[in-house]
């Protein structure tokens, strides 16, 4: 494990809280085959170096056309999860 956080860019002396879903994803990943590891250390360093950007005027214009186009027979994601359709 030492040898995967040198390799990583971690501190292998320093040692992350251990949370409950911190822990679950090491269960997962013990759990997968070495095949499927070089995948998912690509998905973490991904999610790692993600920086949520602001909505910018592209982004606000689509977002007042769909608003636009709602003629109140769509239904939104959180109605749709929460089960609440009617």
């Amino acid at each position: 494990m030492k040898e995967l956080g040198l390799k990583y860019g971690c501190n292998p002396n320093q040692k992350p809280a251990q949370t409950a879903k911190r822990r679950a994803a090491v269960r997962l990943i013990y759990s997968m085959p070495e095949s499927r590891l070089p995948y998912v250390i690509g998905l973490l360093r991904n999610v790692k170096n993600y920086v949520e950007v602001p909505p910018d005027t592209w982004d606000i214009s689509l977002l007042t056309e769909a608003e636009k186009e709602n003629d109140g027979s769509a239904v939104s994601l959180q109605r749709t999860a929460s089960g609440s359709l009617q």
